[in-house]
C-alpha cells in the first residue's frame, strides 16, 4: 500500500515529464493533452490492495505445504542448467531485435508500421528467456 501511494503521484510526475519531452522532441503534436483523472491512482491503489494479499497467500500456501526435508534436498541440488532451445532464442530474438533496431536507426528500414510497438513486445520475451538464470542466486 505504501509503494502504491508513493508511486502514483510519482508516475502522475513522470508522466508529465515524459509528456513534456515527447512534445519537444516532435514525437506527439502539441495538441496532444497529457490527462490526469483521479481514476488511474486509485485504481492503482484498489488494485495493490487486492492483489498483494492474494500473491502472499498464494505464495505462502505452497510453501506451507511442503516438508522440511524436502526443501533441504532441493537447496542441495545443483541448479539446473539453461536448455539449448531457451539459450538459442535467447540470442536469436536479441540478433534479430538489435539487426531490426539498427536497420531503422540507420535509415535503411522505414520505422513505421509499429515497428517500435513490436520491438518492445519482442526484447520483452527476449529479457524473460534468461529470467531462471537471473532469479536462481
Amino acid at each position: 500500500m505504501a509503494a502504491a501511494l508513493l508511486g502514483a503521484p510519482g508516475g502522475i510526475g513522470v508522466a508529465t515529464l515524459l509528456h513534456r519531452v515527447l512534445v519537444d522532441g516532435e514525437v506527439l503534436p502539441p495538441s496532444f493533452v497529457l490527462s490526469v483523472g483521479p481514476v488511474a491512482p486509485w485504481a492503482t491503489v484498489v488494485l495493490a490492495a487486492v492483489v498483494t494479499p492474494v500473491a502472499s497467500f498464494a505464495a505462502a500456501r505452497r510453501s506451507s505445504r511442503v516438508r522440511p526435508v524436502e526443501v533441504l534436498r532441493e537447496s542441495a541440488a545443483p541448479a539446473p542448467k539453461p536448455g539449448r532451445l531457451r539459450v538459442l532464442l535467447w540470442v536469436g530474438v536479441f540478433a534479430g531485435a538489435g539487426g531490426r533496431l539498427g536497420a531503422v536507426a540507420t535509415g535503411r528500414l522505414d520505422g513505421g508500421g509499429g515497428t517500435t510497438e513490436s520491438m518492445v513486445l519482442v526484447l520483452l520475451v527476449g529479457t524473460a528467456l534468461p529470467a531462471p538464470l537471473i532469479c536462481w542466486p
